[in-house]
């Protein structure tokens, strides 16, 4: 792709994303928006429900307090209630709190007012379904069914003067008699299935809308990062023209990924693309020393040249991948010098270093094709043998354990090692199979040291060495 052609293209991925983090905003906040409106609608609905129970209880409150003082008071609060109920009264703009008990108590309690709206008029403008009017519109009914009960105990009771016992118990009968409490209920089972509605779906709404807002929220975190991101990129890309030795410069990193690391910077001209140039070429031969050493030094062990336990690890790992496919079966020999501290204290660690080049010696005489012997760590060395069974390695490892026993080490009168032998089980973490290895060669050396233990029972070949750790 042409210089130019990246210009064009970082400046249109520049401009696109601040436009797209723009609108991501926009909506952010007009998402922000909607979901204040659809908490205020759900609260504002849940009002409506409870306006609509408390009227019908203060209707009662007002029916049942007329009829038991005769007080006219109660039944013109009784009417002013489904005049504001039916949209026929205004309302007092503090009539969502608490209301009639301060009118009782003190007469007039009303300041400003609201303009009149019935019932159906609130629930229109608050864009209820109609399943959910259909319910309130329900409740509203059976208390107007109730109104009319009321109104007939109002009417045996309207002439106190002449209201007879039996009047009086007739119309206290028709307010407290079972018809009345369970039409009462019905109402407020009403009411409370709309709220059990309302909530399903004005919740429904808020939880989509705030996924949303979230969702909107990572993206304008994605698109603030890429602008972040087309910045730095764009200020290195433009900060000098390095149209024509780019290519030279790819051209090398796709050598260095190939293999190859020697450069010749001599061909660039004497400015900072040429330092570039230089310092490029001076790392290519680093990095290639870098490499061939690492490469040695990640898999042969400094002081005995054996495999070092990274080696063996892949080792083990191409070993275990054999067993799970039933190519071939392999076990693990681990071995240990016993009473190596010893050796170190009385004649030294240089005495020590040669005891375990000389060991690796033994261990390299011993290797084949089939078997690799390396460094584990310390005194401990392990051998991988390939397609040998555990009864063939045990067999291995106590040839090694004699060679050692019988081996003139040029410092120690004498040097012996106990061994672990354990197999490599299908389908089982490597690890288990070491764990096995080394448990069993601590048990050899809890045994007496200078044996080998391939079994949770066997022992096999055992020498009592001076040497104890």
């Amino acid at each position: 792709m042409s210089l130019a052609r990246k210009t064009l293209l970082y400046f249109a991925t520049l401009l696109a994303a601040m436009m797209g983090l723009f609108g991501v905003i926009w909506m952010i906040f007009a998402n922000q928006q909607h979901i204040a409106e659809l908490n205020t609608r759900r609260f504002e609905s849940r009002a409506l429900a409870e306006e609509l129970r408390r009227s019908s209880d203060e209707l009662t409150r007002m029916a049942r307090s007329y009829i038991a003082t005769g007080d006219r008071r109660f039944l013109i609060y009784f009417e002013d209630i489904l005049l504001i109920r039916d949209g026929k009264a205004t309302r007092p703009d503090n009539y969502d709190n608490i209301y009639w008990d301060f009118v009782i108590a003190e007469g007039d309690y009303r300041t400003d007012h609201t303009p009149a709206a019935s019932l159906v008029e609130r629930m229109q403008a608050l864009q209820f379904t109609a399943a959910e009017i259909d319910i309130l519109l329900a409740a509203k009914t059976l208390s107007d069914a109730l109104i009319d009960i009321e109104r007939r105990a109002f009417a045996l009771v309207d002439h106190s003067e002449s209201v007879s016992d039996a009047q009086y118990i007739q119309a206290v009968k028709l307010v407290f008699d079972s018809t009345y409490h369970q039409t009462k209920a019905d109402i407020m089972r009403h009411i409370n299935d709309f709220l059990t509605v309302i909530d399903l779906r004005t919740g429904k709404a808020v939880m989509i809308a705030s996924d949303v807002h979230k969702r909107l929220l990572w993206v304008a975190l994605v698109l603030s990062a890429l602008i972040l991101a087309l910045a730095a990129w764009g200020y290195r890309f433009f900060l000098v023209d390095i149209r024509h030795p780019l290519a030279r410069l790819t051209d090398w990193i796709g050598q260095m990924k190939a293999g190859q690391y020697r450069f010749e910077a001599s061909t660039f001209a004497d400015n900072e693309i040429g330092v570039v140039a230089d310092a490029f070429a001076e790392m290519a031969d680093t990095v290639s020393d870098a490499i061939h050493r690492l490469e040695q030094e990640s898999t042969v062990d400094h002081l005995t040249q054996l495999p070092n336990r990274a080696a063996l690890v892949r080792l083990l790992e191409e070993a275990q991948a054999q067993v799970d496919q039933g190519n071939e079966a392999c076990s693990i020999i681990l071995l240990d010098l016993d009473g190596f501290k010893r050796i170190n204290d009385q004649f030294g660690h240089g005495v020590g270093d040669e005891v375990l080049m000389e060991i690796a010696e033994i261990l390299r005489d011993a290797s084949d094709e089939q078997t690799v012997a390396g460094r584990w760590g310390g005194e401990e060395f392990l051998v991988v043998c390939f397609d040998r069974a555990l009864d063939a390695s045990a067999t291995l490892a106590d040839a090694l354990r004699q060679s050692i026993a019988t081996h003139a080490f040029a410092g120690p009168p004498d040097v012996t090692a106990s061994f672990g032998v354990s197999t490599l089980v299908p389908d089982q973490p490597t690890f288990i199979s070491i764990n096995t290895a080394d448990k069993r060669l601590y048990r050899a050396k809890g045994n007496g040291k200078n044996q080998v233990i391939s079994t949770d029972l066997e022992i096999i070949g055992q020498h009592s060495s001076p040497l104890k750790p």
